[in-house]
């Protein structure tokens, strides 16, 4: 929510991070529902360009998380 301008506190960046955890946890669940689901149907292009897309969209997750961990020295 990089728009909405508010207090950084300790707290905040707690309930951000909790939230990601959160995020990260429903999406693991889905893709390894997805994952057998979609080797039984014909693939198709709007499938195959929004997996690529959360595919980028998690890498930069993760470049994100590298970069929080170099910030707090972990």
């Amino acid at each position: 929510m990089p728009n909405m301008p508010r207090k950084q506190t300790p707290q905040v960046l707690v309930a951000d991070l909790t939230w990601a955890d959160l995020y990260a946890t429903s999406i693991r669940k889905d893709v390894k529902m997805l994952i057998p689901a979609v080797k039984k149907i014909s693939t198709r292009v709007d499938l195959t360009v929004s997996a690529a897309l959360l595919r980028q969209q998690l890498e930069s997750a993760k470049y994100t998380t590298a970069e929080l961990k170099k910030m707090t020295r972990l």
